[in-house]
């Protein structure tokens, strides 16, 4: 592997090995790395929406518009509000730890959309 000189947070210098690029040998770990079940999407309106229960106890929310969003109960008819629900904002991606079988509720801010579910395995 070939060696460069590189200087070090004090200004001085050293040798260092490169890696290979692409790297070579054995696989690569995916340390830190998810995997992702189906894909459910809930609209985002003007009242709140529930998503079905969901079996995991991870998601990832993906919002089409600024919603409000909140882990809720199996049962029974919550709503949320701008002030008890966690803002997304168009675009943005979450993760969001939950107990297996609570639902995900959502209201939008300002416009209808959609709010995408992904359970995390």
């Amino acid at each position: 592997m070939p060696e460069i000189e590189v200087l070090d947070a004090n200004g001085e210098v050293v040798t260092v090995q490169t890696n290979d690029d692409p790297p070579t040998g054995a696989q690569l770990d995916k340390v830190g790395t998810r995997a992702y079940g189906a894909v459910s999407r809930i609209a985002a309106a003007s009242a709140t929406t529930l998503s079905a229960a969901i079996a995991a106890s991870e998601v990832l929310l993906h919002a089409s518009v600024k919603q409000y969003v909140a882990a809720v109960s199996g049962e029974g008819s919550p709503t949320i509000t701008a002030e008890t629900g966690i803002p997304l904002e168009a675009g943005e991606k979450f993760h969001m730890r939950i107990t297996s079988g609570e639902r995900i509720a959502t209201i939008r801010d300002t416009e209808d959309g959609f709010l995408h579910i992904a359970s995390v395995s």
